[in-house]
């Protein structure tokens, strides 16, 4: 039961990932979009004058640093991104390595900390999945993929209770989390709790949109009949 528990815990996670990776290409691709507007409008302006400016040097062409958001600037929007596809191709440590960029060059973007804890998660490196996690929640309490996270580590070290109590957290925090609703749900259902357990699932089918994740749901409250 708990197997199979955590292969389809397992599976939510890398749904999460999928659509993380959607929305940040698509964030991306707009950035580009921009750069790309913003050039055209620079050459089309009339040359500067060459004492206007000092030519850059190494110092001033640094790695991107962070803006007052807390959002990647291009690059590190790409390297996310590309991170989470990785994981979903179970490519964990090329995936880490993503991460680090997006890291050094925006410390306190806290999506990068969630994606490099689910790849350590993935490897079973679960005390630097945890250690990544709580990174995240240093940067942003309330930020509930972390408490998700948190959640799929405790689980996965048998400690129901705990994860039990991520998971409320993660719904908490957000209530549009329909992952954590599922995990709460598969959880409950192991321990028995129909009840619970079919309150979360109707939760989850309520917010999940694509039609694989809710019939992965309704499979879930079938097997409560």
């Amino acid at each position: 039961m708990w197997k199979a528990w955590d292969w389809l815990a397992s599976q939510n996670a890398l749904r999460n990932v999928d659509r993380h990776m959607r929305i940040f290409i698509t964030i991306g691709l707009a950035f580009l979009a921009l750069t790309l507007f913003a050039a055209a409008c620079s050459s089309a302006a009339p040359a500067a004058s060459p004492t206007s400016a000092p030519a850059p040097t190494a110092a001033t062409q640094a790695s991107p640093t962070p803006n007052a958001t807390g959002t990647p600037p291009l690059d590190p929007l790409f390297q996310y991104s590309a991170g989470f596809a990785l994981i979903s191709r179970g490519e964990y440590d090329q995936a880490i390595a993503r991460f680090d960029i997006v890291t050094r060059a925006t410390p306190n973007f806290v999506g990068a900390y969630y994606g490099r804890g689910l790849a350590h998660y993935y490897k079973d490196r679960l005390d630097s999945a945890v250690k990544e996690f709580n990174q995240a929640l240093t940067l942003n309490p309330n930020y509930s993929n972390a408490y998700y996270g948190l959640g799929l580590v405790a689980k996965k070290q048998g400690n129901v209770l705990e994860a039990q109590v991520d998971f409320t957290k993660a719904v908490d925090l957000d209530p549009k989390n329909a992952d954590a609703y599922l995990a709460r749900g598969q959880l409950l259902a192991a321990q028995g709790q129909k009840d619970a357990a079919k309150a979360d699932f109707q939760k989850a089918l309520s917010l999940y949109s694509e039609a694989p994740d809710k019939k992965r749901v309704q499979d879930e409250l079938n097997k409560l009949q």
